[in-house]
C-alpha cells in the first residue's frame, strides 16, 4: 500500500492511498532507473508538458520554449480567426 500526503494539493483529497503490487512496483523501479539514466546522457531528449512547471531548468530549455510559442502562435491565431469572422458577419 502507497500512502501520499501533499497538505498543500487542492485540487483533490491531499492524503492518497493506493495498493501496489509488488511485481508493478519493481517494473516501474527499472523503467524509472532506464529513464534516469537517460536523461543523464548529454544529448538526451526533452519532451516538454504539464510536468515543466516543476522544473528549474525551464528558462532555458529549448522544447519549453518552443512549446509556449506554439502555445501563444496558435492562442493569437485563433483570437485573429475570430475576429476576421466578427469582421465577416459584421453588416
Amino acid at each position: 500500500m502507497l500512502t501520499v500526503v501533499q497538505p498543500r494539493f487542492a485540487n483533490a483529497d491531499p492524503i492518497r492511498t493506493a495498493v501496489v503490487d509488488a511485481a508493478e512496483l519493481a517494473e516501474f523501479s527499472l523503467e524509472l532507473i532506464a529513464r534516469a539514466r537517460a536523461a543523464l546522457e548529454p544529448d538526451a531528449p526533452t519532451v516538454a508538458g504539464e510536468h515543466c512547471r516543476f522544473c528549474g531548468a525551464k528558462g532555458s530549455c529549448l522544447s519549453y520554449q518552443n512549446a509556449r510559442s506554439e502555445a501563444a502562435y496558435h492562442a493569437f491565431d485563433l483570437a485573429d480567426a475570430r475576429a476576421a469572422a466578427r469582421e465577416h458577419q459584421a453588416p
